[in-house]
């Protein structure tokens, strides 16, 4: 844990900021002051190093404990009002989920940068993931010279309650992104697994472009091994 989070400290100033969904865009995101982490059961403050159990915050704070490991949102935001309740200053936040709380798609779009090819993607979800019956939202969708681009996908529904839950509690929640793409900050390639216990995901990068994203269930390595 302790390695995980030097990693993830030194590396989101370079890495992070051209990857995440926004509710307010860049200028929001410069304003970033706090960034959180989930892992496992716990939240975690990279700026001081101090962690809260997501079950404890939910407890205290009469909050569902349901699920608090991985998408209760009125769980991670009680964790996060007692991580920064001795902050003086308000608070602007980027939140890093386990990459199992996204899904990737491939498309070809060459020549296509910026907000037209978010929007171009965007249009184009029903016939990217048919089979999907939730709403998603577009998560973040890199900028490839080849025109190959991985798209990553986020529950439309999850993303509006956790920003609900953080303003709740007077807290601006100005990004949300995978937090494995954290790590992928380097001019180099990049090779990253981040294993959660329930999932395994594999991702590629280089320069900072994500060139693949594989993910499968643990217990489905267990069953082909």
């Amino acid at each position: 844990m302790a390695d995980f989070l030097n990693q993830i400290t030194a590396l989101i100033p370079q890495g992070i900021r051209e990857k995440v969904l926004g509710n307010s865009g860049r200028e929001l995101l410069a304003a970033v002051t706090d960034t959180l982490v989930v892992f496992g059961d716990e939240l975690l403050h990279l700026e001081t190093g101090q962690s809260e159990k997501l079950l404890y915050a939910a407890e205290a704070t009469n909050v569902d404990t349901t699920n608090v490991e991985t998408s209760n949102a009125a769980a991670i935001s009680a964790a996060a009002k007692r991580l920064l309740n001795s902050s003086d200053t308000p608070c602007t936040i980027l939140l890093l989920l386990a990459p199992s709380e996204f899904a990737a798609t491939q498309q070809d779009m060459p020549g296509m940068t910026g907000t037209n090819l978010r929007s171009a993607i965007t249009l184009q979800r029903e016939s990217i993931l048919p089979a999907c019956d939730d709403t998603l939202a577009l998560a973040t969708a890199n900028e490839n010279p080849t025109g190959r681009v991985i798209a990553l996908w986020t529950h439309a529904d999850q993303l509006s309650d956790l920003f609900d839950a953080f303003a709740q509690y007077g807290l601006t929640l100005a990004a949300i992104a995978p937090r494995i793409l954290a790590l992928s900050a380097n001019t180099m390639p990049e090779n990253l697994l981040d294993d959660d216990g329930c999932h395994t995901t594999f991702v590629r990068s280089r320069q900072g472009v994500l060139e693949q994203w594989l993910q499968i269930k643990n217990d489905e390595l267990e069953e082909k091994a």
